[in-house]
């Protein structure tokens, strides 16, 4: 949690070289960035950004109200990923075991049974987060499968931020 507290962007960081480069992505690779990812600039400053996306309602009238409402959600998308990357534990237990049995019978034939198991337990716990961002950029593209208009938006964690990780205990 300390550390976390340290990846809000400075006014150095914003205007990097990193986040202009992220900045000048097109649409068609950001299509395909989801969630929230960890970066560092050029002088070893670590962020964290969010990125979101959500498609707009295509209409005859009020297409701008649509548009707005669909960029508005994908920044809400875009910050609770950022949430989401700071602020989730996950824990997990993997178990797995071979058993091999053998058997011998009073007439000398044998008999071997084996079974494999293999399992993952993963349970999350979800922490409320108190965090300063900033929208960074906004996008408008084409989905390339449905072939639909979609809005974007990239979320900035500011050096502002109080990162305040309280645990909810349920």
């Amino acid at each position: 949690a300390a550390r976390q507290n340290n990846l809000g962007a400075n006014k150095d960081v914003q205007n990097s070289e990193a986040i202009n480069k992220i900045r000048s992505l097109s649409p068609e690779k950001l299509i395909s960035m989801m969630g929230a990812k960890y970066y560092t600039d050029e002088n070893g400053n670590r962020f964290a950004i969010g990125f979101g996306q959500s498609p707009i309602r295509k209409s005859e009238r009020r297409q701008s109200t649509f548009e707005e409402k669909a960029v508005s959600q994908a920044e809400i998308r875009a910050k609770a990923n950022l949430s989401n990357l700071l602020g989730e534990t996950i824990q997990g237990k993997e178990i797995d075991e071979f058993i091999e049995k053998e058997t011998e019978f009073q007439d000398g034939e044998l008999s071997l049974y084996t079974e494999e198991n293999y399992s993952r337990l993963i349970d999350s716990k979800k922490k409320t987060i108190n965090m300063s961002s900033i929208t960074i950029h906004r996008w408008r593209g084409t989905h390339p499968v449905s072939n639909t208009a979609i809005m974007g938006a990239i979320v900035l964690l500011t050096e502002k931020n109080s990162v305040n990780f309280k645990t909810n205990n349920y």
